[in-house]
């Protein structure tokens, strides 16, 4: 059973690979914004994921316009969640000011970022949705497009134990 949930989720990774690929060479290369993947931390002791991302604008007066709707894994099958609307999900934006803010957050992480001064951090919580050690999965999250509010550049993120903290 254990094999088969394993090999589920790597295909499952894979296709995700393939749609991430398949959407930028359809154009969202041009994003107002580029979004990366800083850390991810695993706290076992109070069941509890938190994934934090670098927004970094591409574009002149750039407004961050969050979505609402991500996907993710943490080592089993994929959750598609509204963060509005998900007791379990908490999204915190920080801007300059994060080293005030999370002084503990920023301690964690400050060998692994420099936030320039138009740059955001999006810091995601994620309660009781995970088993015991978290080894590998993937985040997929996208922000609305700052020239173009119709548009989400939904981007996936996979993480490893590299990227992930033991809390």
């Amino acid at each position: 059973m254990m094999l088969h949930l394993k090999i589920v989720f790597k295909i499952s990774i894979v296709l995700l690979t393939l749609t991430y690929t398949i959407n930028n060479a359809m154009g969202q290369e041009n994003s107002s914004y580029e979004m990366t993947l800083v850390k991810v931390i695993d706290q076992e002791v109070e069941n509890k994921v938190t994934i934090i991302l670098k927004v970094s604008p591409t574009i002149e007066n750039f407004k961050l316009i969050l979505s609402g709707r991500a996907e993710y894994a943490f080592g089993r099958k994929s959750i598609q969640t509204n963060i509005q609307k998900d007791p379990n999900t908490q999204i915190v934006v920080y801007g300059d000011d994060f080293l005030t803010k999370a002084p503990e957050l920023h301690d964690l992480i400050k060998e692994d970022i420099e936030i320039g001064e138009n740059e955001f951090l999006l810091v995601f919580n994620f309660s009781n949705i995970k088993g015991k050690d978290l080894a590998e999965g993937y985040f997929k999250y996208g922000l609305w497009e700052s020239n173009n509010s119709e548009i989400r550049d939904e981007q996936t993120f996979f993480f490893g134990e590299n990227e992930i903290i033991k809390n």
